[in-house]
């Protein structure tokens, strides 16, 4: 989503006349956060990733603004309503930071299936070696999901310390990860001789 605004500066600029468009973004970040609590329950998620604002200095107010929305669920159709609620969410946020808001593109990604013979075949590696296993729908966005549209594909997850990814303190045992290794040689193996 891209914000307008008007860059003056923060000392001089009255309150009434100020279209900072950071306040807009932030605004518009908070709106998606409530999305996302409000689809909670159902496993829903919503997040601003990335935020930039320009001319980014202190003293200064934002003329411009750019918000990554993130919305992400298991079911096309609640994606679907989450998307158009973060919308509906724009105009409010847009005059009370008496801003410009317009999307500026929109990606869709990660409700493909994966494989149900490659699943199959990591399920079946995992009880032939004793490895505790589950499903999981991960809804994390992989290069697999890309994949998975030209050719089988499916994924392995192995646990990490307190559940904890993407960050610094993101760290998985040796004990958990060589059988996750193991799991896929055999089911690549048993793929290759079928």
């Amino acid at each position: 989503v891209d914000v307008h605004g008007e860059t003056a500066h923060a000392g001089p600029t009255p309150m009434d006349r100020r279209k900072n468009a950071l306040i807009g973004a932030a605004m518009l970040a908070v709106a998606v956060n409530d999305v996302g609590w409000k689809y909670h329950a159902t496993e829903g998620k919503a997040t601003v990733p990335r935020l930039v604002a320009w001319p980014n200095k202190a003293g200064i107010l934002s003329e411009y603004a750019q918000v990554t929305c993130d919305v992400r669920h298991a079911e096309r159709e609640t994606v679907e309503q989450m998307w158009a609620e973060v919308k509906a969410a724009m105009p409010d946020c847009a005059k009370r930071a008496n801003v410009e808001m317009r999307i500026a593109g929109q990606w869709q990604f990660g409700n493909e299936r994966f494989d149900p013979g490659c699943i199959r075949l990591i399920r079946e590696a995992a009880e032939q070696l004793g490895v505790r296993h589950r499903d999981i729908l991960s809804q994390a966005g992989h290069d697999a999901y890309y994949i998975s549209r030209i050719a089988p594909t499916a994924m392995i997850f192995t646990p990490c310390r307190d559940g904890i990814s993407h960050n610094e303190a993101e760290h998985a045992e040796v004990d958990y990860t060589v059988p996750g290794v193991n799991v896929l040689l055999h089911a690549v193996l048993a793929r290759a001789n079928r």
